[in-house]
């Protein structure tokens, strides 16, 4: 009895390791919204007024810039489009992707990576939870993932 309990509990201990290793090994090869520290980060400008869930919005950087716009009705609990274009930066976009949350309201795990179209078009399905506060109010963090830089921009956003 005493050994079939210690293979028990050197079997719970194994699959544990093997488990927290997988986890780990998922965790250093996704994209995070977190910087690298040797990559600079540079915010985009765009106008103030841009309405991004009725109308396309541009975000420049220098030279670099880069069209926003959703495609198909932007609501919660219904799929839309997320569709940019990239202008000057010579392919050396790595990723991009698109976190979607609430100020002090946890909405879970909304972080979509956009796919590559050609070399300035990239795309993604988004699915957004809908808010049991009935809250509308959302920030969209955009980010463009470079060799050198990491170009970002937050947009508020009223998604119903």
């Amino acid at each position: 009895m005493i050994h079939s309990q210690k293979n028990i509990l050197i079997a719970f201990i194994v699959s544990t390791v093997l488990i927290a290793v997988v986890v780990l090994f998922y965790q250093l090869k996704l994209p995070s919204d977190k910087p690298v520290l040797d990559k600079e980060v540079i915010y985009l400008d765009g106008k103030k007024n841009c309405d991004l869930v009725n109308s396309e919005c541009e975000f420049v950087s220098d030279n670099k810039t880069v069209t926003l716009k959703f495609e198909g009705t932007v609501r919660t609990l219904q799929r839309f489009k997320l569709k940019t274009k990239s202008y000057n930066f010579n392919n050396d976009i790595l990723f991009i992707s698109a976190t979607f949350s609430m100020k002090s309201m946890d909405m879970g795990s909304n972080t979509f990576k956009l796919q590559k179209l050609d070399s300035t078009q990239w795309d993604s399905d988004i699915l957004l939870p809908i808010c049991t506060s009935k809250r509308s109010d959302w920030n969209m963090m955009f980010n463009i993932e470079t060799k050198k830089s990491i170009y970002k921009v937050i947009i508020p956003l009223q998604i119903k």
